[in-house]
């Protein structure tokens, strides 16, 4: 008997039934290379997150990496 299992609506497949619809989909080789491809991809992708300015860094819900300017006061 073969039972299948229901997510709730929305929920993201399991990661083994996600890469098997891709496999299908695609084909295995075209699969591994682009698995392989976002495997370089990644530190590239970290480093400019690293330079990101901060109001961006903010934006996405990272710490600023500097402390903001001070605001000068002027002697009038």
């Amino acid at each position: 008997m073969t039972m299948i299992k229901q997510d709730v609506f929305g929920a993201p497949a399991p990661m083994p039934v996600a890469i098997d619809a891709l496999i299908a989909e695609h084909g295995s080789w075209r699969f591994f290379f682009a698995a392989v491809a976002g495997l370089m991809r990644a530190p590239v992708i970290r480093r400019d997150i690293e330079f990101m300015p901060d109001h961006l860094r903010r934006d996405i819900g990272l710490p600023a990496d500097r402390d903001p300017p001070r605001r000068r006061e002027h002697m009038w």
